[in-house]
């Protein structure tokens, strides 16, 4: 090993809260392992690294904590059974234990796409259900060999050189006995719950195929569709995470104060900013300064622009008091950008951050900082229309598309203003989310939904062309 380069023992390894840096060393049963580049660290549980271990490339996994041999043997065993099933996987190439430390080595495969990173692409539907396909068989030849996937996500999923492999073998169990049909349902609701809500009608096509290879017996396209939905809702567990630290986001609360931060965005210009947040926003552009909150576009010390909301009511005394027990705004922003983004695929400006000054439980002031996008709004773009244009056409169908996942997930914007509505890129993005709510069926529900549709309808003025365009909306 070189002079200089960092090695970290075991036990270091074990304390870091920040993940290791890449070119350094892990020091394990005398051998050393080089850890080309960090893939995923969690602190003091798991590292997983591209790395370099007897002059080979590996991939390595390595399991920290008093229940990293039982983890480690999970992984083991679940990429075993992947193979005994005949689905392609990594290849396991080493072990290696100490104490509270235990490392899975494994084929790194080079060149390799995740099916996630691929379905982000712009593709068409026949090359997206070609991909699905490929899983929803992998997953069913999982299924006649009476295993599970437990954590059947996109990224799960490898493609190299045409082939699909599988990954992450600690998510799978493997049953005693045959799968019941209700297990394997659940299971690939599950997996085609982690799609858009827009993709659902790929969803269905693939049940044929997944029949050829496991039967489920007289299930249909509305049993399937229930079961997405099913886990669809169960996956909003999720969000939890988005207030606390995890691989995502940073998370700090005192007693005067809460800040979350997405972890990718973390840099010193915003650290400052978070820090002192009142001058930037009063030397940046101001673009509403209400009796509730401020809205701005402030330039960070590096230059960067973000959009920045500041929520402190000067209503007076008792209405600042009773506002200060319920939820931040800031907060309900932050919650319902990330639902839009991670559950149903709707564009909204990046959040960046959530911070909010307290009293104890009592909320004084809070921030939302979001990405800053340009792009035009629906209202002027479509009512400045003097006839019907491909380009509207097109647009208007995105967002009557936008409208109708929002909708059909009971979704509640609370101020459907057209000016709420972007264009970025032809696409259309939602703003606007401090007041929006995800609802209960029922009839509360429907009258709050209703009530978006009348908001949105009173956008354009009677015999407009945007009026025509969205008449059946």
């Amino acid at each position: 090993m070189t002079t200089g380069i960092t090695t970290y023992t075991v036990e270091a390894l074990t304390a870091l809260k920040e993940a290791p840096a890449n070119g350094s060393y892990l020091q394990i049963q005398d051998k050393p392992l080089l850890i080309e580049s960090v893939l995923r660290f969690l602190p003091g549980k798991r590292l997983v690294a591209k790395a370099i271990l007897d002059n080979q490339v590996v991939l390595a996994k390595c399991f920290l904590g008093e229940s990293a041999k039982r983890h480690m043997q999970r992984e083991q065993n679940g990429l075993e059974s992947f193979t005994a099933a005949g689905i392609a996987t990594p290849a396991i190439y080493n072990t290696l234990q100490a104490q509270n430390c235990c490392l899975l080595t494994t084929e790194f495969l080079d060149a390799s796409q995740s099916l996630d990173d691929l379905w982000q692409q712009e593709l068409a539907d026949e090359q997206r259900l070609s991909l699905l396909k490929q899983a929803v068989k992998t997953l069913a030849t999982l299924h006649k060999h009476n295993t599970v996937h437990n954590d059947p996500h996109l990224d799960n999923f490898l493609m190299k050189d045409g082939a699909l492999y599988l990954i992450d073998g600690g998510g799978t169990k493997k049953e005693s006995h045959p799968l019941s049909s209700a297990t394997a349902l659940d299971n690939l609701g599950f997996f085609l719950s982690v799609l858009f809500p827009r993709f659902d009608h790929l969803s269905v096509q693939c049940l044929q195929e997944y029949q050829q290879i496991f039967p489920l017996g007289n299930i249909s396209e509305e049993n399937l569709d229930a079961a997405i939905i099913k886990r669809r809702k169960w996956r909003e567990r999720y969000l939890e995470k988005i207030f606390r630290s995890c691989t995502d986001f940073v998370a700090e609360s005192k007693f005067n104060k809460f800040q979350v931060t997405n972890r990718t965005e973390i840099r010193p210009a915003l650290t400052e900013f978070m820090a002192d947040p009142e001058p930037l926003i009063n030397a940046g552009k101001v673009l509403k300064r209400g009796s509730t909150n401020t809205v701005s576009i402030v330039t960070l010390n590096d230059q960067t622009q973000v959009f920045v909301k500041r929520y402190k009511s000067t209503k007076g005394l008792l209405h600042w008091f009773l506002r200060g027990f319920r939820q931040s705004r800031a907060r309900n922003g932050w919650y319902t950008a990330h639902y839009l983004l991670r559950l149903l695929g709707i564009d909204t400006p990046k959040p960046i951050a959530l911070m909010e000054y307290k009293v104890g439980p009592f909320v004084t002031c809070s921030y939302l900082v979001t990405a800053f996008v340009e792009a035009e709004d629906a209202l002027h773009y479509f009512n400045e229309l003097k006839t019907i244009t491909p380009e509207a056409t097109t647009r208007s169908k995105l967002l009557k598309d936008t409208l109708k996942v929002l909708k059909d997930a009971l979704f509640f914007h609370g101020d459907m203003k057209a000016t709420n509505f972007l264009f970025a890129n032809g696409r259309p993005l939602v703003i606007d989310l401090d007041q929006s709510m995800v609802l209960s069926p029922g009839n509360t529900a429907e009258k709050l939904l209703k009530k978006d549709e009348a908001r949105f309808a009173r956008n354009w003025p009677a015999g407009s062309v945007a009026k025509q365009l969205f008449s059946k909306c």
